[in-house]
């Protein structure tokens, strides 16, 4: 029978589509359901590792206190100039800045026991012992190289203790030996260890030393400090730590640390106007007493006890020019001050206030002002600030112009002066007309006064500053002593878990989706139908059943009923019920077209219906292997004319239907193949069998198929699922396609639960299917058994026929 196209019979694969590929949700999620014990087993040890992750967990508490800076202070120069703050520091930020500086945390860590950590040590966490400590631990001596070590404290009995010092895995640890209350001295430290409550023994803890830098860059790592509010001046301290007590401590003693630090800069410039006048009565109580000796002797001498009316008013103005000398030198002495500053160009302290000394020329006041609030302001800056340049820009300005101010007011000074040295030589003219006696005396008295009026001006000034400075309170106030506020991490435990579950499911995921995408394999109908447009008749599930043709031994099974489809199928598309010739070819090697073939054989066989099994497969034959025939001669045999066509059929078969062997393996089989003598044979056979199955080779390999598909009536490619190659397969449609008539597909070892149940069209179940070559599960990689009548026989995962066992 000529073939003809029945291809339009059968519905063309309309999904193919040689550009694309579409994206199968229902098919990917079966996938990855298909894996669900990877998922469980995933989550079981990430939730495991996340309960141990949480073993390590420590509470973390927000420790906040609460500072409040008044601003309306800044402001009252004129009340306390020369002692209150100036307005540069009162600024806001820098108040933050100088709160949060390192000076400042260094100044408190110094003042705190933190020298000494204990703490216990656990499996999983540290804990630490700060707000109930054992021991407490007094430190004499400690080595640079103490601080770098850890310490373990064993409890021997009430008296005594061990310190173990650490020292490595290569080195053995060192014992110390001590008792309570006495020095232990060693190497590294010379401590005392006072016990403070009682202990139980071979209890212990750890106990580390600390220097003041880690002590400030830990607490100035942790220290935050934000306003309350945006137009609020209350500024909040806090750390977020899991020794609260520790935190407290710090906190409290930061705040009064700051206080002390604002009250200093308050009282900076009374101090040193209190120097400055002290030193001014140091020089001046050397004159002062030796006036007074000199004028005690004279009137010793010359029993003098008091001047006349006339000298005595004489001595009156004497005495009150003397009191305006005093200011005017003073002043000298304060402008000799202020030169003496510029000239040496100090950078960091300030002036101090004219006005604290006598001195009330406005200019020379506000310029002082402004040079004080700019050295400052920057001093609580970096040089890398960029508004330091500016700064000392400002301050250079300021200074020159405090040198012609200086200038001007010395001039003003001077005038006054030499009017006043004008008024005293008057007088004194009148005192040279006195009597010689009286003359030496009024001059002793004159020059006692003058230091003894300069000298109470002085301690009145000194009086004024002191009482100035007593009276000075911080301008800031600790509105909060410190507390806990907060627990931040409260449910970091149940993020952990979450985490860790999503890691859990993520890992399992991308491993099955990478595996499914570097998978070549063609496994599914949707894989078929992006690859190829020629359709699909049927699929054959996979089974682990060991029999050659399970078709007519289980005749009522969900595997035979798949193998029912294909033959209604085939009828369809040839549109009758006999008379059909069949190739089964399949594009590489151990696809199983041989077990399909059989099996199709022996579907049809059991219609009733005569059919013939040949084994066209000149090359490799399987067919008396897999059926177990005893046959010597075959196909072979017949095309060189050594035997007759009834010798190379076996008929009556077992299974329903008869079987022509290949024979022995010629040496040119592709020139048989194309003989006109197989060509009749086959028309012969055509004649006297209603339905022929033939098994040939690998089309994809060798063009045998090429000529034996000619022959036929209906060419079926089997496709192995989990076994062809996509790549492959695809390279073999393409050089099929004008080279083969009436070509359809089969898919054949489906596994179902593998491939995720869907994309089949039809089937009954999970328990039945097509079987790994007929008789071997795809998990047995060295073969498997398989008895028939007489003799033991395993299938070769490599060749599929079976083989003798030896």
């Amino acid at each position: 029978m000529e073939p003809t196209n029945m291809q339009n019979n059968v519905n063309v694969n309309s999904d193919f589509d040689d550009s694309s590929s579409s994206f199968n949700w229902m098919e990917w999620l079966m996938r990855i359901i298909r894996y669900w014990y990877l998922f469980v087993a995933a989550v079981i040890i990430v939730v495991f590792f996340a309960y141990l992750k949480n073993r390590s967990w420590q509470p973390q508490y927000v420790t906040e206190s609460k500072l409040m800076i008044e601003e309306g202070a800044a402001n009252q120069y004129n009340f306390m100039q020369g002692f209150g703050v100036n307005q540069g520091y009162r600024n806001m930020n820098n108040q933050l800045l100088l709160l949060g500086s390192y000076d400042l945390i260094r100044k408190t860590v110094e003042k705190l026991p933190f020298g000494i950590d204990m703490y216990a040590q656990g499996r999983f966490k540290k804990t630490s012992l700060f707000s109930y400590p054992p021991v407490a631990i007094k430190a004499t001596f400690v080595s640079q190289e103490a601080y770098f070590h850890e310490y373990k404290f064993i409890v021997v009995d009430d008296a005594s203790f061990d310190i173990v010092i650490k020292r490595g895995k290569e080195t053995k640890d060192v014992v110390i030996r001590g008792q309570y209350d006495v020095p232990v001295e060693c190497s590294q430290f010379f401590i005392t260890i006072h016990s403070l409550r009682p202990l139980e023994a071979e209890s212990f803890f750890f106990f580390r030393f600390r220097t003041i830098d880690s002590l400030e860059d830990e607490f100035a790592g942790r220290l935050s400090l934000n306003y309350v509010g945006e137009q609020s001046s209350v500024i909040s301290m806090s750390l977020v730590g899991n020794d609260v007590e520790r935190d407290k401590v710090f906190l409290n003693a930061l705040g009064e640390e700051f206080l002390i630090n604002n009250l200093e800069k308050k009282n900076s410039e009374a101090i040193r106007t209190i120097d400055f006048i002290d030193e001014q009565l140091h020089y001046l109580l050397d004159s002062l007493n030796d006036s007074e000796s000199r004028l005690r002797d004279f009137r010793r001498e010359n029993n003098i006890i008091d001047v006349n009316a006339y000298s005595g008013n004489l001595m009156a103005k004497l005495e009150s020019y003397d009191q305006q000398r005093s200011v005017l030198d003073l002043k000298d002495a304060y402008f000799n001050y202020l030169s003496n500053y510029l000239t040496k160009n100090i950078n960091e302290e300030t002036i101090v206030a004219p006005s604290s000394l006598g001195v009330s020329d406005p200019t020379l006041l506000d310029l002082v002002t402004q040079f004080n609030d700019l050295q400052l302001e920057r001093s609580q800056i970096g040089e890398k600030n960029p508004n330091y340049q500016r700064i000392t820009e400002n301050i250079q300005k300021i200074r020159e112009t405090l040198f012609e101010v200086l200038k001007n007011v010395r001039a003003v000074n001077d005038l006054e002066r030499k009017s006043f040295e004008t008024q005293c030589a008057k007088v004194q003219s009148e005192i040279d007309g006195l009597p010689a006696k009286e003359h030496q005396m009024i001059n002793f008295e004159r020059k006692y006064k003058i230091n003894d009026n300069y000298y109470t001006f002085l301690l009145q000034k000194r009086s004024e500053a002191q009482i100035r400075k007593a009276s000075n309170v911080s301008d800031n106030v600790i509105l909060q002593q410190a507390r806990v506020t907060s627990l931040v991490n409260g449910n970091t435990k149940s993020k952990t878990y979450m985490t860790f579950l999503v890691l859990g499911l993520l890992i399992p995921l991308a491993f099955i989706i990478l595996k499914e995408l570097l998978n070549v394999t063609i496994r599914t109908e949707t894989d078929l139908q992006k690859l190829t447009k020629y359709p699909l008749v049927g699929l054959i599930r996979h089974t682990n059943s060991l029999q050659p043709v399970l078709t007519t031994n289980s005749p009522k099974s969900s595997f035979t009923e798949s193998f029912r489809l294909v033959r209604t199928r085939l009828e369809f598309i040839t549109k009758r019920k006999s008379g059909i010739s069949v190739m089964i070819t399949s594009a590489e090697p151990n696809d199983g077209k041989t077990s399909f073939s059989a099996n199709l054989a022996g579907v049809y066989a059991l219609s009733g219906k005569k059919v013939l099994l040949i084994d066209l497969d000149l090359r490799k034959p399987s067919v008396a292997h897999l059926l177990g025939l005893n046959t010597q001669k075959g196909l072979v045999d017949y095309l060189i004319n050594n035997a007759s066509l009834d010798e190379i059929i076996t008929k009556n078969l077992q299974w329903g239907f008869d079987a022509m062997a290949a024979g022995v393996v010629p040496p040119n089989p592709g020139d048989m193949i194309r003989s006109d003598q197989l060509k009749q044979l086959l028309t012969d056979l055509k004649t006297q069998y209603d339905y022929i199955v033939v098994d040939t080779s690998p089309a994809g390999l060798v063009a045998d198929a090429y000529v034996i598909a000619q022959m036929v009536d209906v060419n079926l490619i089997v496709v192995r699922s989990g076994k062809t190659n996509k790549n492959f397969f695809k390279n073999f449609i393409a050089q099929i396609q004008g080279s083969m008539h009436d070509v359809y597909l089969v898919l054949n070892d489906v596994d179902v639960k593998k491939n995720g149940g869907y994309g089949y069209g039809y089937g009954y179940g999970y328990g039945y299917g097509y079987g790994y070559g007929y008789g071997q599960s795809k998990s047995n990689k060295k073969g498997l058994l398989r008895h028939d009548s007489s003799e033991d026989y395993y299938v070769d995962e490599v060749d599929e026929y079976p083989k003798k066992k030896k």
